[in-house]
């Protein structure tokens, strides 16, 4: 311990990383127990499934979203194409449709409302905890 570090402060912050540690230990597990009980509800077609106390239940939630990451947005397209050949730029970028604009255009009318159906998503699926009082 530093002789200008204070008893106290030297004490929380062993406490804390004490309490990292275990909390990276937990969060481990859970992702494990997550996966197991995410797949035996979509397997078995189940919504929920309460503890053996019934103090809590897991809720399987279901969703739809766009298949994009941020793989697309984290470099500045301006700046890397004074940087980079034009071939390899062209083997850089891709086209995606900006969801708000082409949303936007319709409502205007100028474009047909079958052109929205034609929107790609994947299903999502998140485990919900609920605790009873």
């Amino acid at each position: 311990m530093s002789a200008s570090m204070p008893e106290f402060i030297q004490t929380e912050v062993d406490q804390y990383i004490e309490l990292y540690q275990v909390s990276k230990q937990l969060e481990g597990r859970m992702k494990d127990l997550k996966s197991k009980i995410l797949s035996f509800m979509q397997e078995n077609q189940m919504d929920e499934i309460w503890d053996s106390k019934r103090t809590g239940k897991v809720q399987l939630s279901a969703s739809e979203r766009a298949p994009l990451t941020t793989r697309y947005t984290t470099y500045d397209i301006d700046v890397l194409s004074t940087l980079l050949t034009p071939t390899i730029l062209e083997r850089c970028v891709v086209s995606v449709i900006d969801k708000e604009k082409l949303e936007a255009l319709r409502q205007l009318g100028e474009v047909d409302e079958e052109v929205l159906s034609h929107k790609s998503t994947q299903n999502a699926y998140a485990l919900k905890v609920r605790m009873m009082r």
